[in-house]
């Protein structure tokens, strides 16, 4: 089974180019102060503030993530780490691509252009893994069919990282999704599937990962 924020790495992948979606190190942070706290590796505090745990994960972007969180002596809230733990903990990404590679979900590919420049590419190994999180994500979607806090926290990060293109197909799917996507980002369509508390630490995740992706955009437009 893979980790939330392989899952959603593996969407923001573009298979033709090989390349990430604009905002994809928001929704990879918000993908994994998620799963820390679906696996209770940290806990949000009255004040909002994340709480990290001792124990390791076996994972090395949940640790690296981890051993940031713990470094802090004054704790952050949970949307303030969406935004900062890309630059605080730069091996995130490549955590996780080599996580997928070791799986077989992704192979690795070293490559130079122009026989200087030296790259890598990530070509897709075996479709399987992401066509099953595409089919889950569009029955939650487009069925009807209520989502676990798993699935709505992909959503939600999917939905706030400008990135439902990866799986609805035209505008009348986005339509039909409307509604859902807006009860996921208000946090009231996980309640049955997980605490209180956690559903709404991941509506805040994902609105987080929603306000930092309209900042750099912002950011952008007014620099160019």
């Amino acid at each position: 089974m893979l980790s939330l924020p392989e899952e959603f790495l593996l969407l923001a992948l573009d298979d033709q180019k090989g390349s990430f979606a604009a905002f994809t190190d928001y929704g990879l942070a918000g993908a994994v102060l998620v799963e820390l706290l679906l696996r209770d590796a940290i806990t949000v505090g009255p004040k909002g503030e994340v709480l990290a745990g001792s124990s390791p994960q076996g994972d090395a972007a949940l640790d690296a993530a981890l051993a940031a969180i713990g470094q802090l002596k004054k704790p952050k809230k949970l949307q303030e780490w969406v935004g900062s733990l890309p630059g605080r903990c730069k091996t995130l990404k490549p955590a996780v691509l080599d996580g997928l590679v070791a799986q077989g979900v992704l192979r690795r590919e070293d490559r130079r252009f122009l026989r200087v420049f030296a790259y890598t590419r990530y070509p897709e190994a075996d479709g399987a893994p992401e066509d099953a999180i595409v089919g889950r994500l569009r029955r939650v979607l487009l069925d009807g069919q209520e989502p676990d806090g798993r699935t709505a926290a992909l959503i939600g990060l999917l939905h706030g990282c400008q990135m439902d293109a990866s799986v609805l197909r035209n505008r009348a799917e986005r339509k039909t999704a409307k509604p859902i996507l807006d009860r996921i980002t208000k946090g009231d369509i996980v309640s049955s599937a997980v605490s209180s508390a956690v559903a709404a630490a991941i509506a805040a995740a994902c609105s987080a990962a929603m306000t930092c992706c309209i900042a750099a955009s912002v950011a952008a437009s007014s620099s160019s």
